[in-house]
């Protein structure tokens, strides 16, 4: 099981005992009041990867090709793809019904994908003609993610050049950073605050973008950080990811913190001067 809504219905996926043939014997599931449901898109090699509030539930059931959709009430539906991009992947529904996923551009690369979300489950809109993903989206149907600069995807070996964007219905908008360098968005709460980090001096700085303003996060207690991203961030403005200090560069390893970002109101005044 991969998600569970606040009734306690979890989604995932089992594998079949008597799979149909030429299928790798997969299904999508839903746990409910104990019992184990087969949502059965195609009943070919299925998984379901988020539930919201109302029952809705998204996957992907691979047909040679990867196809998402939704299930609601009883009803696997198919999301719509634009022409020439037949693979599509479905990954979270807020309670909207918005679906974040994406498409796969196999003129391109096999495995490159434009982030997509679909409005209400049938309006498309997607990052355009730049390669990149969608990491989060919100309730009130704002998504958060990257795209490639130049419009290409790096080959082995990078170098990893993107941005930090968002998009709603209506547009996509390039985050702004501090050093103008290259940033990721990794989350987004109800109040439009954005989390992820940007890369100083070929390190990352944890940041987040309040009304579009990037604000650096501190270390713990003020401490000087080597490096540090941000990738989650609740209602109430608590964020989480994790810190390099001086003294962890022999190891090499990160420590989990949580930022509060509650601010005064002399705090936003000077963000916003």
């Amino acid at each position: 099981m991969v998600d569970v809504n606040d009734h306690g219905v979890a989604v995932g996926g089992t594998t079949m005992r008597t799979p149909a043939p030429g299928s790798e014997g997969s299904t999508a599931v839903a746990w409910r009041d104990g019992q184990l449901h087969d949502l059965a898109p195609g009943g070919f090699d299925a998984v379901a990867w988020d539930i919201n509030e109302r029952g809705a539930v998204v996957g992907v059931t691979h047909r040679g090709d990867n196809t998402a959709w939704v299930w609601r009430d009883g009803v696997v539906t198919d999301l719509p793809a634009p022409p020439g991009l037949s693979s599509t992947s479905a990954d979270q529904v807020n309670d909207r019904g918005d679906v974040r996923g994406g498409l796969d551009i196999q003129a391109i690369a096999s495995g490159t994908q434009i982030g997509a979300v679909w409005f209400g489950g049938t309006d498309l809109r997607h990052l355009g003609a730049s390669p990149g993903w969608l990491a989060d989206l919100n309730e009130k149907g704002v998504a958060v993610g990257i795209v490639w600069q130049g419009g290409t995807v790096p080959g082995d070996g990078g170098p990893w050049l993107h941005d930090a964007v968002t998009m709603d219905r209506h547009r996509v908008t390039r985050l702004r950073t501090t050093s103008g360098g290259p940033s990721t968005a990794s989350a987004v709460n109800d109040l439009g605050i954005v989390v992820g980090d940007e890369v100083r001096q070929g390190r990352r700085q944890a940041v987040a973008w309040v009304l579009g303003i990037p604000v650096p996060l501190a270390g713990p207690a003020g401490s000087p950080v080597v490096e540090s991203r941000a990738t989650g961030i609740d209602e109430r403005g608590r964020v989480v990811g994790w810190v390099r200090l001086p003294g962890d560069e022999a190891t090499n390893e990160g420590r989990a913190v949580v930022w509060d970002l509650v601010p005064t109101r002399q705090q936003l005044q000077r963000w916003l001067r």
